[in-house]
């Protein structure tokens, strides 16, 4: 019989304290581009933001959370990688009043990035540990 150990501090905060730290100023990066980028398109009336353009967003944010799954191992890491796009999108239509006939206070604004950000994080980071040990597997079977 196997035995499989798992350690909770590895699977939540990541492999190495100075890479979790990395992706932390990553998804920080990621708030400021986002927040950025959709508070000067919502400055200028004439500019309209299609659906088509949250679909790379969202693909972003997955991703990224993926890529860390696999580099560091850590779930709140993907989290904040995934959350913090969406977090920085809501927060410039909170701030600026861009969302139309309704507006948003920045506590609905957190309450939405953490509503898309979370389940979006947690695939991510499946589909990276997925993707590791589907690696290792093929590695496996390639050397017996």
């Amino acid at each position: 019989m196997v035995e499989v150990t798992v350690d909770p501090r590895r699977v939540f905060l990541g492999r190495d304290a100075a890479a979790s730290r990395r992706t932390s100023a990553g998804a920080a990066v990621l708030w400021a581009v986002s927040f950025g980028g959709f508070a000067a398109a919502g400055a200028f009336e004439w500019v309209t933001l299609p659906v088509r353009f949250y679909f790379p967003m969202l693909a972003t944010m997955l991703l990224a959370s993926a890529a860390n799954a696999v580099r560091n191992d850590g779930l709140l890491a993907s989290v904040a990688l995934a959350t913090a796009p969406a977090a920085g999108y809501y927060a410039s239509l909170a701030l600026f009043e861009l969302s139309g006939p309704v507006r948003l206070s920045l506590v609905e604004a957190g309450g939405l990035s953490l509503l898309i950000g979370v389940p979006v994080g947690v695939v991510g980071y499946l589909v990276g540990r997925g993707a590791v040990g589907l690696g290792s597997l093929l590695q496996a079977a390639l050397t017996a």
